[in-house]
């Protein structure tokens, strides 16, 4: 009986052998080898069992020598065999005689940009969509230029805009060409109280009777001697232009006899000032000398609510 059994666990062990290895030396390429039987199966490699006891370390498919993976390899239903036979080297024999499948390659044609022929000319060039953006960027300049131009004419910005929108690049230059009426009847104004201050002989001998209507310095700010002139803000804008053209007599040091006797009266939201001339101005101040001592004061152009033009001793 017990021969029997040893019999039967001989077979068991040749079996068991069969299954988990597939021969006793994995030959590794260094020439080293391990003797036992296949333990762990990855793609990593393989653990080897020994046969002195305990595990290899897990051993590379690339490190197994030809020989051991062509062993492996034999059982092509073993998952083993899957992973083994990749790294197995082809001989020369071999690789001739597997049939040579090449790729057929088809090149296709790109679409390409269709270029122009001949020499490009400038209005065709105009509709491109460089050209396009071109005129669209001279459209806006010239819209700018139109707001600018009636600015500096003092002309009503929409109606310049509206015209250089309909006639481009012809508005602007129209507005900008065509004189201003009103500056040339200041500017006559000027001369006349220039010419009116530079012969005062002339000034005394035109003098106006009583009760007639003079001219004080220029023709346009002519009042009554007595009565007084005066210039509310929603009616009249208060910039250097208009204290240089409509009250030039009030910065002389030496009055002219027209304006000897009268005084400049601004009122202000806080205080009211009163001044005898007018000192020096900037392009947003009016600096005022007063009525009474030789105080100057400094008033800004915005913060002017109206001014009076009046005989010093009127009330």
């Amino acid at each position: 009986m017990r021969r029997f059994l040893r019999l039967v666990l001989g077979l068991c062990a040749l079996f068991l052998v069969t299954v988990t290895g597939w021969g006793v030396d994995f030959k590794l390429t260094n020439g080293d080898f391990y003797t036992g039987y296949a333990a762990s199966i990855t793609d990593d490699g393989l653990v080897v069992r020994l046969e002195k006891g305990g595990f290899s370390p897990r051993v590379g498919w690339g490190r197994l020598s030809q020989e051991t993976l062509k062993e492996i390899a034999k059982d092509a239903n073993s998952p083993a065999a899957k992973l083994a036979i990749p790294f197995i080297d082809k001989t020369q024999q071999e690789r001739q005689s597997e049939p040579s499948a090449k790729k057929m390659v088809t090149v296709k044609d790109v679409p390409r940009v269709q270029l122009p022929t001949g020499k490009q000319k400038f209005l065709p060039a105009l509709g491109t969509p460089v050209g396009l953006l071109i005129l669209f960027a001279l459209y806006l300049a010239n819209l700018y230029a139109a707001a600018e131009i009636a600015r500096f004419r003092s002309r009503p910005v929409f109606v310049v805009v509206g015209v250089s929108m309909l006639f481009p690049i012809v508005g602007p230059i129209l507005y900008l060409i065509v004189p201003d009426d009103s500056s040339g009847g200041e500017s006559t104004e000027g001369s006349g109280a220039v010419a009116s201050v530079a012969t005062p002989t002339a000034v005394e001998e035109k003098k106006p009777a009583p009760g007639a209507l003079g001219v004080a310095g220029h023709g346009k700010a002519a009042a009554v001697d007595h009565g007084p002139q005066v210039f509310k803000r929603t009616d009249t804008t208060f910039d250097r232009r208009f204290f240089e053209t409509k009250l030039s007599g009030f910065f002389r040091i030496v009055p002219t006899d027209g304006d000897r006797d009268k005084v400049l009266v601004f009122r202000t939201p806080k205080v009211d000032y009163t001044a005898r001339r007018i000192s020096r101005i900037t392009a947003t101040e009016i600096h005022l000398q007063l009525l009474q001592g030789t105080t100057e004061v400094g008033v800004q152009f915005d913060s002017i609510i109206e001014l009076t033009v009046r005989h010093k001793d009127a009330k």
